[in-house]
């Protein structure tokens, strides 16, 4: 993968993430939002009214927000380019996979960084072995989704990140 993989396409996605997240009011959201709940400042045409004015309208939080290429993946790939609007009985599977699928694409991102190190034979093995975990041949399904460890695997990733402290000093 290349990290150019990792971007988000908002044109290939529904507002997943405007729709199936939660947030409280904070210095990051204006106000509070139940999951499930489109936002406010979501327009019928599925674009954020206020994008091009997010941070002066009290929403920080979508500034720093990245899917890193789930949303579109989930849309696209997992529900066939169906939209929640129109197939409200797969909104919660389309939020909950954006929720994990996000999760396993922030890992791999970071080992894809992590893979312009100098990393000793063994450490590349493990790196390669968790990619595979988090890049399965077998595509993501929604069902392998929410079977899937991801707090196992954020764990796993983060534990070999740490051990590489020495490989970023040389």
């Amino acid at each position: 993968m290349a990290l150019e993989d990792f971007q988000p396409d908002c044109a290939r996605c529904t507002a997943l993430c405007c729709v199936g997240f939660a947030f409280d009011a904070s210095e990051e959201f204006d106000y509070n939002k139940f999951a499930g709940d489109p936002c406010v400042h979501l327009g019928e045409d599925g674009a954020c009214t206020i994008h091009d004015r997010l941070e002066q309208s009290g929403f920080a939080g979508c500034v720093k927000y990245s899917c890193y290429g789930a949303g579109q993946i989930v849309v696209q790939e997992m529900f066939e380019g169906r939209h929640w609007r129109e197939h409200p009985g797969e909104a919660q599977a389309m939020y909950d996979a954006l929720g994990v699928l996000r999760r396993v694409r922030e890992q791999l991102m970071l080992l894809e960084l992590a893979g312009d190190l100098k990393l000793d034979d063994a450490q590349g093995r493990e790196r390669s072995r968790l990619i595979a975990d988090l890049d399965p041949a077998e595509e993501w399904t929604p069902a392998r989704l929410r079977e899937f460890d991801i707090d196992g695997a954020v764990a796993a990733v983060s534990a070999y990140l740490a051990s590489l402290k020495d490989s970023v000093a040389r």
